[in-house]
């Protein structure tokens, strides 16, 4: 479950850098953590809308959704936790590319 998490949030195409989005979200759900959770999704969405993050409002949803799983996966309880992914993120990243074979070409 970590590693497709991770796979997921390295592959998000946003308009920011994803660390400015987690941290955003961080935030944002700080304050609608005591909604109900479809009410929760459509705020972080719209959130997400509002700051031009992401193309299109499917886009903001389906980052909303990922950040659900994140949060509830790796207890992001607090926005220095949040770092701590992004930082656990860069260095996904740079195992993933140190680990990928070289192209010929």
């Amino acid at each position: 479950m970590r590693e497709k998490l991770l796979e997921e949030l390295a592959s998000v195409s946003a308009r920011v850098e994803v660390d400015v989005v987690l941290e955003d979200l961080a935030f944002l759900d700080a304050e609608a953590a005591w909604w109900p959770s479809d009410v929760r999704r459509h705020v972080l969405a719209d959130g997400l809308y509002r700051r031009r993050f992401f193309d299109s409002l499917d886009a903001c949803r389906a980052m909303a959704d990922l950040w659900i799983r994140l949060k509830a996966y790796f207890g992001l309880s607090h926005p220095y936790f949040v770092r701590l992914l992004i930082h656990e993120l860069k260095h996904y990243g740079e195992a993933k590319t140190v680990s990928s074979p070289a192209r010929v070409g």
